[in-house]
């Protein structure tokens, strides 16, 4: 009859540490993953704020270059409008 490759001993002390590993990954998983999740979220946001601003910016600059215009113009469906609003031509 051959030995025993491990001792009951070391088998229970490996179960052991299997379960101190499995309690500290259930003890720090919510909080890593809620800081990666966190950074996901901030830069969403930051792309979000980012994207108003170029909008924001690009609308200044077309009123700049064409709100003030006066006579006939087409809109973005191919409308005709005469008149034009107040201000430099």
């Amino acid at each position: 009859m051959r030995p025993p490759l491990c001792s009951d001993a070391a088998q229970g002390a490996r179960r052991g540490r299997r379960g101190q590993a499995l309690t500290e990954f259930a003890l720090l998983s919510p909080a890593f993953f809620l800081l990666i999740f966190g950074i996901v979220a901030g830069a969403l946001m930051l792309n979000a704020q980012a994207t108003l601003d170029n909008a924001t910016r690009e609308a200044a600059r077309q009123a700049a270059l064409c709100g003030g215009a006066m006579g006939a113009w087409t809109d973005g469906q191919g409308t005709a409008h005469t008149g034009g609003t107040s201000g430099s031509p």
